[in-house]
Formats: C-alpha cells, structure tokens, sequence
C-alpha cells in the first residue's frame, strides 16, 4: 500500500450544488439530495433508514463508513447506482436507485457500504487504475455480502452481491473501453430523467459517439 495521499478539495462549483441540496445530519455524517419536495424527504428518509441499518447490524463497519466518509449525497449518475466522489468524500447515489420501489433499505445500505469501501481503499492510496478495477470491485461486493449476512432479510441482496462477483472474475466488463461504450446510452437515460429535451438527447449521444470513434 501506498500512503495516503492529500485530500482533494471541493471546488466553488461542489460547494454551491451542496449548499442548493436539501439536507440534514446523521451523528455527523451529512445526507443531501438534488430532490425536492416529497421527493426529497422521501429520499432522506430512505437514506437515514439505511444507515440505521448499518448502524444496528453492523456497528463496526457503520463507524469505519464514517470515518471514511463525509456525505451521502442523492444526485444523478449515468450508468451507475452509486459512486465514491474523492474531492467531496461522498458516497454519491442516484435517485432512481434511492426511490426505486424495489429498493429496500437493505440494497441501499448495501450500495453505501460498497461505495465506503471505495473511500477506504482511495484513502489508503488504492487508486482506480484499470488493470486493478476487477479486484477493486470485487472487494467492494464482498463487503456487501458480508454486510448482507447480518441483516434481516438480507438474503437477497446476498445473492445480487455474489452474482456481481462473477462479472469480477475478468476485467472485461471493467475496462475503460466497457466504460465509453456504455456511457452514451445511460447519460441518455439520465438527461431524459432531468427532463431534458429528445432533440437535445439525441444531438448530445451523436456527438458523444463520433467523438468514440475519432479514438
């Protein structure tokens, strides 16, 4: 291991979209979300329940997550239910993971653990690299399941945690190439959730595919 190194900080930019967020505190750990309304207190609600979850059936990993980290934020990802966001400390999730009907508070907490873990292995000097992403993620997904074998209920998301291990077994899925191909489509789908217009949507995938191929 590498030591860590220095933290990066939140740029102008970072600490105005967090100052528009609505949110609250969770023994000092701050949740926020882009959402608002109903929205919004549904996805803090949701958000808080997890961690109480994690709280109660996990207490050792609960207090490692807040060290770790100094957010959970609820903002728009494509192609991804959650991400490790370095310059903020965030565990970043997205609100069509947050409000999903399917989502319990067990895959929630499931997905905040493995995005920790992300924090944790940055803070030890673990970067992203690609030739080591497949056993990055595969720590993560484990950290899941272990997680899920002390919930109630938890079996489930057990079974997600392993059958994503499987996709770790290779680097293909991984790669940033894996990467690049996925993204045109799901930031479609997310401009689409931010109810950007179809014309806008198609012009911006053309551009991001043309540019693909230029590589």
């Amino acid at each position: 291991m590498r030591p860590a190194k220095t933290p990066l900080r939140p740029t102008l930019n970072d600490k105005i979209q967090l100052w528009l967020s609505t949110s609250r505190r969770i023994d000092g750990l701050w949740i926020g979300t882009y959402q608002s309304g109903d929205k919004a207190e549904t996805a803090l609600g949701r958000i808080e329940e997890a961690l109480n979850l994690i709280k109660t059936y996990d207490r050792v990993r609960y207090d490692r997550l807040r060290s770790d980290l100094e957010r959970v934020w609820v903002v728009v990802l494509p192609g991804a239910l959650g991400s490790y966001n370095e310059r903020l400390r965030a565990c970043q999730l997205d609100p069509r993971h947050v409000l999903a009907k399917l989502s319990s508070p067990q895959i929630i907490a499931a997905t905040i653990v493995h995005e920790a873990t992300h924090a944790r292995l940055q803070r030890c000097g673990i970067g992203y690299d690609e030739e080591r992403r497949s056993r990055i993620e595969a720590i993560c997904f484990r950290r899941e399941a272990a997680l899920a074998m002390k919930l109630p209920n938890g079996g489930s998301v057990r079974e997600t945690a392993e059958r994503q291990l499987a996709r770790c077994a290779t680097s293909d899925f991984w790669t940033d190439a894996a990467f690049d191909t996925r993204f045109p489509d799901s930031a479609a789908e997310a401009l689409r959730y931010l109810g950007a217009p179809e014309w806008l949507v198609r012009l911006l995938v053309r551009r991001w595919r043309r540019r693909q191929r230029r590589r």
